[in-house]
């Protein structure tokens, strides 16, 4: 998906910044099907499908809002742009130092990583639903982990963030940014 008005500030709308205007619309440009989230090729805001925000709903998920968008060529279907109004403090991402085995060019090398990401209980806010201070990563609660996982929902990748693995040589360089 591609999103149409280049005007829009995307990333404030998946933060829960400023609202969606209500006339979104995006096109589609890779692919052919349609699934219960979908990245367009900006990184946020997600789309999430109808069939997800209604199990929402049901469920009386916390911390987000959805916005209809129109997919041109596809009027029939039933999108949203998904905003994130939960929030918690910051990320570390520099958890337990590992090693792994990370591309460098044409080959492997051992690299040093991060396992594992961690945030102050304190700061967050309970919501099911939310993003830390410092990424736009989202984050859910187990229970929306469990809800998601077994209503079988498409193209969503769920991880536990004690098992998140980042190389060294990224968090330096995201540190410089």
């Amino acid at each position: 998906m591609e999103f149409c008005d280049e005007k829009i500030d995307y990333a404030a709308i998946h933060r829960g910044e400023t609202l969606a205007e209500k006339n979104i619309s995006c096109i589609p440009f890779m692919g052919k099907r349609f699934y219960d989230l979908m990245i367009p090729a900006s990184p946020y805001p997600l789309l999430i499908s109808q069939r997800v925000i209604d199990i929402f709903k049901l469920e009386g998920i916390t911390g987000w809002e959805a916005t209809p968008v129109k997919i041109l060529g596809h009027e029939g279907l039933n999108y949203s742009v998904l905003t994130v109004l939960g929030r918690c403090g910051k990320i570390n991402q520099r958890g337990e130092r590992v090693s792994i085995m990370y591309p460098n060019g044409s080959i492997a090398k051992l690299t040093p990583a991060y396992k594992g990401w961690s945030f102050d209980i304190n700061s967050w806010d309970g919501s099911d639903i939310f993003l830390p201070a410092n990424n736009h990563t989202i984050l859910v609660t187990k229970k929306v982990r469990d809800i998601l996982v077994r209503n079988k929902a498409t193209n969503i990748l769920l991880r536990k963030i004690s098992d998140i693995i980042v190389p060294e040589a990224i968090l330096d360089f995201l540190d410089k940014m």
